[in-house]
């Protein structure tokens, strides 16, 4: 199609069930690094310049995902690549500018909502000792407990060819192509397998100061290489009247 604007996003096997137990908040300090100094560029060149293509740049996490999208207008969908390569891809990891950092994650963790915290509860419950059990979230003890060292280990692991993707729509697909082949940053490095994390089930609570209860009541849910499962499954969340 020829729609106005273009989605660019770069992800990589890196969220948080790829944390060690002594990492916890590694992936939340990795995101919010996102517009800061990458290895070649200052972080106020990459956020001004896509500023000034009328683009905006944001970076996010899951469990499985650590990620970076960039809309622009699709006639600078070219310009954009390089932009979300150098946020994503090639970060500097300098010790005064995660200093800088440390307050935005404070910020992200009293900003969450109850629904936030009992979706961390949940998947606690869940996968208790496994990966997938790990927050999204740094604790806030644990913040500006992860050091450069740490980050760029974490970096030169996941940060990798083996472990990205590149998405995008109302792009030319042969620019996306060429870019990733021939002029992206990304380091050449083979897929990282998450460990296991298998499905326990079991109650998590958590004391807080409110007058309202917050509940989530889960199950284990389709697998995620089972096309005719997961269709089942969208299907009944629809009908639940959730999508």
């Amino acid at each position: 199609s020829q729609k106005p604007l273009t989605q660019l996003v770069l992800a990589f096997r890196a969220g948080s069930r790829y944390e060690k137990a002594n990492q916890a908040g590694l992936t939340h300090t990795l995101r919010n690094f996102v517009g800061r100094d990458s290895k070649d560029h200052f972080g106020s060149a990459i956020v001004w310049s896509a500023s000034n293509y009328g683009g905006v740049v944001k970076s996010f996490t899951s469990r499985d995902l650590f990620g970076v999208s960039v809309t622009v207008p699709r006639d600078s969908s070219s310009y954009a690549l390089h932009v979300l390569a150098q946020a994503a891809a090639n970060p500097g990891f300098k010790p005064w500018e995660i200093e800088d950092v440390l307050p935005t994650m404070r910020a992200d963790n009293g900003y969450r909502t109850p629904y936030d915290l009992v979706v961390d509860q949940i998947h606690k419950a869940a996968y208790r000792n496994g990966g997938l059990g790990n927050s999204v979230y740094a604790p806030c003890s644990k913040i500006g407990a992860i050091c450069t060292n740490t980050l760029t280990e974490f970096a030169e692991k996941h940060i990798t060819t083996g472990n990205a993707v590149l998405f995008a729509t109302n792009a030319v697909h042969e620019d996306v192509v060429i870019f990733g082949d021939n002029y992206s940053p990304l380091k050449y490095g083979s897929a990282v397998a998450p460990s296991s994390s298998p499905y326990k089930g079991g109650e998590v609570r958590r004391d807080a100061d409110s007058k309202y209860a917050h509940v989530i009541v889960a199950g284990e849910g389709a697998a995620g290489n089972n096309a005719k499962a997961l269709a089942a499954q969208a299907v009944l969340l629809t009908d639940l009247g959730n999508s």
